[in-house]
């Protein structure tokens, strides 16, 4: 049977990355949703084998770097987050996909912060350790198109200053909206449009007429969504419909047809690369 986990995290520590969303140390005790203990198991040999032999070597990280070490791992991820695409994200995404092949049916079970506490790493490690995961998964499936479109602006605000004082104001209006840990919905329905609206003081996020670039405040409010696990307890919170509204969300097929064909070359390039070096 499924059981309710509520964590009672003190503070979690920062992690010093890019990735916004690594960076999880304004968590308080109160702030985070009931998770779900995972349905199927995860063998611990497949999960090591996976971390190390697929992931850890397809990027040439150190193989004594894995769960345990989220600190480590998010370092070392951060390194592939470049100004280009080529050989950042893409390489990035590219070991994710097979990490993810390599797990097949328990990849759920295993990127489970429950899963991680059962191998006695505690609540902050294996909070941090998943939600770095759920943002790679997003980066690069569901947040893909958006990413690789306007990566440059994304890289370019992630890295300024002002967006880093802009979320510790979001993130501070939500820990204290979310009370004793049951206002968790109500103030995560505030916490994603105020992390989308961070965009507006950036010129690179309006077009050229001044209008707003909806799909990268989408693209902002979704990954805090998708790797702050809101949607395990709250299902029904939409961030097409925070930010779009009834119009729903569009995507340019022009643009998801360029980039699927960009990265096809790019990991058609990797695989011959593979066989002259056999």
């Amino acid at each position: 049977m499924k059981t309710l986990f509520f964590f009672t995290l003190l503070t979690l520590s920062t992690c010093d990355a890019l990735n916004p969303l690594i960076d999880l140390g304004w968590i308080n005790q109160n702030s985070l949703p009931p998770l779900v203990a995972p349905g199927l198991v995860c063998e611990d040999t497949l999960m090591l084998y996976c971390q190390k032999s697929v992931f850890n070597a397809y990027l040439n990280i150190s193989t004594d770097i894995d769960w345990k070490n989220y600190t480590a791992m998010g370092q070392a991820i951060d390194k592939f987050l470049l100004p280009d695409l080529t050989p950042g994200i893409f390489t990035l995404c590219q070991a994710r996909s097979r990490f993810h092949s390599c797990l097949g049916a328990q990849y759920d079970s295993c990127m489970n912060p429950f899963t991680l506490m059962q191998r006695n790493l505690d609540l902050i490690s294996a909070y941090e350790y998943v939600a770095m995961f759920k943002s790679l998964e997003f980066d690069c499936d569901g947040g893909n198109i958006q990413a690789t479109k306007n990566w440059p602006c994304l890289y370019s605000v992630y890295t300024d200053p002002k967006y880093a004082a802009a979320r510790n104001e979001c993130t501070s209006n939500y820990l204290s909206a979310v009370g004793n840990g049951t206002n968790y919905c109500t103030a995560g329905q505030n916490l994603l449009p105020c992390m989308a609206r961070i965009f507006d003081q950036f010129p690179c996020a309006s077009n050229a007429d001044g209008s707003k670039i909806m799909d990268i405040r989408w693209f902002e409010c979704e990954r805090y969504r998708v790797s702050f696990q809101i949607e395990g307890g709250c299902p029904s919170m939409s961030c097409s419909q925070i930010i779009f509204g009834s119009t729903g969300f569009y995507v340019d097929p022009g643009h998801s047809a360029y980039m699927h064909q960009q990265k096809m070359a790019f990991y058609d390039n990797l695989g011959k690369g593979s066989k002259k070096r056999r």
